[in-house]
């Protein structure tokens, strides 16, 4: 007999000694394995993948997506997935793990930018990479332990970034307003806010007491501390696209 209509398309299935694994729209995986006395297959299991290891879906984040492709071990204990939002997944297969009733989906290495990346910047005084992204997500990389320190979802586009050389705080450059925020042990949290509107290019001084945000065609200078301005720099007749600090701060190119 033919299996029930399903509404989501099959876009990838890998095989093992037991059976196979199908994977497709809607983030679900499903694990197929011999039915007793029969030439045909039963669905011994169906796993949903969207919230999966930490990235949450829905407005606050992409969720896993689809599953684009699978590929099982030699061992046949562990199956790796790939998904449309670029994440690298991976599910044990032992057949205790299997039989469980909830099975946990792990990232492979850590989670990843489900878009475009618009942002980066490094730390001077710490191994640290801030970065974000068209799925309004911002992440702190450790690049020397190769790991995702910190990911933080937010409701809106974020299109710049800044690294204060101690590590403790960061500008991000969001489509409504300049945000300055503390960078804490589980959380970016914002203690002021600039009325910039989709900052595509700011920069903290080498020293870290100002810092530079581009508005349109004007690059407005602040101190750190304070917000206070310390100056407007007008003349460019177009947008400006980048802005870098002389080794003594005492100019801007």
């Amino acid at each position: 007999p033919c299996s029930p209509g399903e509404p989501r398309s099959l876009l990838c299935v890998a095989a093992f000694r037991m059976g196979f694994v199908a994977g497709g729209e809607g983030g679900v995986v499903r694990v197929y394995d011999k039915a007793e006395d029969k030439e045909m297959f039963r669905k011994a299991k169906e796993i949903k993948l969207d919230g999966a290891a930490g990235e949450r879906s829905g407005p606050s984040g992409p969720g896993a997506g689809a599953v684009t492709a699978l590929a099982v071990s030699p061992s046949e204990e562990t199956l790796a997935m790939a998904t449309s939002s670029s994440q690298l997944l991976q599910l044990s297969m032992s057949p205790s793990d299997i039989m469980k009733e909830e099975s946990t989906v792990d990232n492979v290495l850590t989670s990843f930018h489900s878009g475009q990346i618009l942002g980066l910047d490094a730390c001077v005084r710490k191994p640290l990479v801030v970065t974000c992204g068209t799925d309004k997500s911002v992440r702190i990389w450790n690049y020397v332990e190769r790991t995702q320190d910190l990911c933080k979802f937010f409701g809106e586009e974020a299109y710049s970034v800044a690294f204060h050389p101690s590590g403790f705080h960061l500008i991000v450059g969001f489509s409504d307003k300049l945000r300055l925020m503390n960078l804490l042990m589980e959380d970016m949290r914002t203690y002021k806010e600039i009325p910039i509107k989709a900052c595509k290019e700011c920069r903290f001084s080498h020293g870290g007491q100002f810092f530079a945000a581009v508005n349109s065609n004007t690059i407005q200078v602040y101190k750190t501390y304070t917000c206070e301005v310390v100056c407007n720099l007008r003349g460019h007749q177009s947008k400006v696209r980048s802005v870098c600090w002389t080794a003594d701060d005492s100019k801007l190119v």
